[in-house]
C-alpha cells in the first residue's frame, strides 16, 4: 500500500516584485499551514518525507508543515520537477518515487494538483485551495503502479477556522 499526501503551496504575496519562483507567500499561509498541520496530526499518525518544488512560496510551505509536524516528516528536499502546472508531469515524478517510500507528501503547485488528484483519485474536486490537502490511498506495491486510488482525507483551511 502506498499513500500519496499532495499539498497545495500557501497563499502566495503578488505584491512584490519578484520572478513567479520567487514568490513569497503571505502571512495568512503561515496560518493556515499550521491548522492543517494540526488536523493531519490529529487524524493520521504515519511517517514521510516531504518532497517539494524549488518555487519560495512551495518550498516555505513545506517547512512550515515540517516545522508543524516534526515527528512525522522523515525529510525534506526540493525538486525542479515539481515545479509544474501540469498534471501529469506531477504523476510521472510519482511513478518514479523510491519504492522503499511507503507515505510521500508532495508540495507544489495548482491547476497541476486539482488536475491529478481528480485523475488518480475516486474524488472529483473543483479547486485544491492553497494550503489544502489530499491524502490517497493506493493499494499497489509499487509507486510505478499508481493509476485510481481512495482519497480518505481531504484538509481545507476554511473548513478548519
Amino acid at each position: 500500500m502506498k499513500q500519496l499526501i499532495l499539498v497545495r503551496h500557501g497563499k502566495s504575496d503578488w505584491n512584490h516584485n519578484v520572478t513567479d519562483h520567487q514568490r513569497p507567500v503571505k502571512q495568512r499561509a503561515y496560518d493556515d499551514a499550521k491548522m492543517v498541520a494540526h488536523a493531519f496530526q490529529n487524524a493520521v499518525d504515519i511517517q514521510f518525507p516531504i518532497y517539494s518544488s524549488t518555487a519560495k512560496r512551495a518550498h516555505t510551505t513545506a517547512e512550515l508543515l515540517q516545522e508543524h509536524l516534526q515527528e512525522q516528516i522523515t525529510e525534506l528536499k526540493t525538486f525542479d520537477e515539481l515545479y509544474t502546472f501540469n498534471g501529469e508531469d506531477l504523476l510521472d515524478f510519482i511513478h518514479h518515487l523510491p519504492h522503499d517510500e511507503e507515505q510521500v507528501m508532495l508540495v507544489s503547485h495548482n491547476g497541476g494538483l486539482t488536475d491529478l488528484i481528480n485523475r488518480i483519485s475516486n474524488a472529483t474536486l473543483d479547486n485544491l485551495p492553497t494550503t489544502g490537502l489530499a491524502l490517497i490511498k493506493f493499494y499497489v506495491d509499487d509507486w510505478s503502479q499508481v493509476d485510481k486510488g481512495q482519497l480518505i482525507l481531504h484538509l481545507f483551511p476554511k473548513n478548519l477556522r
